[in-house]
């Protein structure tokens, strides 16, 4: 079931019907995009691809299968208010269910992904060849509002997030070598982290780049290109709890001509891998 947050209600889906289906089945939804999530001039890429899993997950209607895979690409800038989204399911296998999914708003497409749905095999190899950074717990770990005066968050997603960074420079300081942070993650409500704040968490925080001296050069923004975040476990865990904290690990390697890569990992506190990410995204 899913969590009953502000999250819930401003990723919430309202199915409606469509006039013929071709060869693939296109289900449509309404959705209303809240400025409570909202970075700037836009919104946050991690809740535009939290709604847009959410109603490939309700197109599903209720199955058993979880999203694996989830890819966005953002071709423009959508308003608050009003949009219609699309899920097309192009395949559906065995143990796979591939779908793609369009988010329209004034007859335009301002995000278009493909989400890949999946159960657990029985069969499959298991390992875990990585392990959570050291860090102190998040109950001794200051946060952001703790170092006002580094990095400047709008007061919408703000308000969102409870965000304590333990791993590398402070957000926003650009005084690190490397475009480097880590920080514990939740949200400012009561709610079981599951996949859908995994995809948002993804692009919850401080790009890693403005941890980064960047020898006289400044940054006013970093908006998402494309996202995309590969999830491990069945969400919410087994022994998960409301107010659970996630840790969320972001690196920058290469930025040229005019784009930045960003990978992430997100753990839970037990040391779990739970999902891991990679976006391109524009400095400005």
């Amino acid at each position: 079931m899913l969590n009953e947050s502000t999250f819930a209600h401003d990723t919430a889906v309202e199915r409606v019907p469509v006039p013929g289906s071709g060869e693939r089945a296109t289900i449509a939804f309404r959705a209303n995009l809240s400025e409570r999530w909202w970075v700037f001039k836009g919104p946050n890429g991690g809740y535009v691809a939290a709604v847009l899993t959410r109603a490939v997950l309700e197109a599903s209607e209720g199955g058993s299968r979880r999203p694996r895979s989830v890819t966005i690409h953002y071709l423009a800038r959508p308003r608050a208010g009003a949009c219609e989204i699309e899920v097309t399911v192009e395949r559906e296998g065995r143990t796979l269910t591939f779908t793609s999914v369009r988010l329209v708003q004034d007859g335009a497409v301002k995000a278009l992904g493909l989400v890949v749905l999946g159960g657990d095999r029985g069969d499959a190899v298991e390992f875990q060849d990585v392990t959570m950074p050291v860090v102190p717990p998040p109950e001794e770990c200051p946060t952001l509002a703790d170092l006002a005066g580094t990095y400047v968050v709008p007061a919408e997603i703000s308000a969102r997030y409870e965000i304590r960074p333990a791993l590398g420079e402070v957000p926003g300081s650009a005084s690190g070598e490397r475009a480097l942070t880590g920080a514990w993650i939740r949200f400012t409500e009561p709610y079981v982290p599951d996949s859908l704040f995994v995809v948002a968490a993804a692009d919850g925080m401080p790009p890693a780049v403005l941890t980064r001296h960047l020898h006289g050069s400044r940054l006013f923004g970093v908006p998402t290109v494309d996202l995309t975040i590969h999830l491990h476990e069945p969400l919410p865990l087994p022994q998960a709890g409301v107010g659970d904290w996630c840790f969320a690990v972001f690196r920058t390697k290469k930025s040229r001509a005019g784009l930045l890569d960003e990978d992430g990992e997100i753990w839970s506190r037990g040391g779990l891998l739970l999902a891991q990410s990679r976006q391109h995204a524009l400095p400005q």
